[in-house]
């Protein structure tokens, strides 16, 4: 299998790209792109914030690959800004709010289903089994005690994209 960008060496490229070849750029971040997403998964622990680090991780490449002097191998210095990308993550991660956690009780199940019900009730709508679980989770998440159900028609319970 052929890496991208044939033989052109990391160091080649990245001294290209500094001076404006976008054609070198695009070929050093698509060669090291698995790389980068394997080293931001492997420090978040997580696959949908180590796309985020990925996509970070690449953007700072791409804006600070002026600093890069090649007194190192390309992948050393790309496995730094990758790792920092990732931690920055998840410091980002830890100041996001986490949502709400649903109770197992089948009593506060029962409650929900019944708060739902009535205001559904209340607002006239007919809603079906899934649509209903869709509104009580976003009321909880929301921790507001009514919505009014944007997007709902308010004939036959069949919804509407409006």
């Amino acid at each position: 299998m052929s890496r991208p960008g044939g033989d052109a060496s990391d160091e080649a490229l990245a001294a290209a790209a500094n001076a404006g070849d976008r054609g070198a750029l695009e070929v050093l971040l698509a060669r090291h792109l698995d790389r980068v997403h394997a080293i931001c998964r492997r420090v978040t622990g997580h696959p949908e914030d180590a796309l985020d680090a990925t996509q970070e991780a690449l953007i700072a490449v791409t804006r600070g690959l002026h600093r890069y002097d090649g007194r190192s191998l390309f992948t050393t210095w790309l496995y730094r800004v990758a790792t920092n990308a990732a931690l920055d993550e998840l410091r980002r991660k830890k100041r996001r709010p986490e949502p709400a956690e649903l109770s197992d009780d089948p009593a506060f199940a029962n409650f929900l289903r019944l708060r739902a019900t009535a205001i559904l009730t209340d607002e006239h709508f007919s809603v079906r089994d899934g649509f209903m679980r869709y509104y009580v989770l976003h009321n909880i998440r929301t921790r507001r005690s009514s919505l009014p159900l944007r997007g709902f028609s308010r004939q036959a319970g069949t919804p509407s994209l409006r």
